[in-house]
């Protein structure tokens, strides 16, 4: 994620804005929420049953990038939201998206 955000992927710069600009979630005063959620669900052919959600990105505050990662178990739909709410409220917590 860090690579993306200052864009040093081996890609072009002009692909990388361009997805940068899709995960872009949110802004405030001086920061902005990029990230990207995602949900393992369960495979019934292999006999899985991975209940595995993520929310990966990053911040931008005051000129600085702050990555994040977030893994967690949900075993039912209703609780995927929970993935960006609890990433949102510590980031609050520690004062960077004030």
């Amino acid at each position: 994620m860090a690579k993306l955000a200052k864009q040093n992927l081996p890609y072009s710069k002009e692909n990388q804005a361009e997805v940068t600009e899709i995960i872009k979630l949110e802004s405030g005063s001086g920061w902005t929420l990029y990230g990207k959620t995602g949900w393992a669900t369960r495979d019934l052919d292999k006999k899985m049953n991975p209940t595995l959600g993520w929310f990966v990105g990053w911040i931008e505050k005051e000129g600085k990038i702050y990555t994040f990662a977030l893994n967690m178990d949900i075993t039912e739909t209703s609780k995927l939201p929970l993935r960006q709410e609890i990433t949102v409220k510590i980031f609050k917590k520690l004062g960077l998206l004030n």
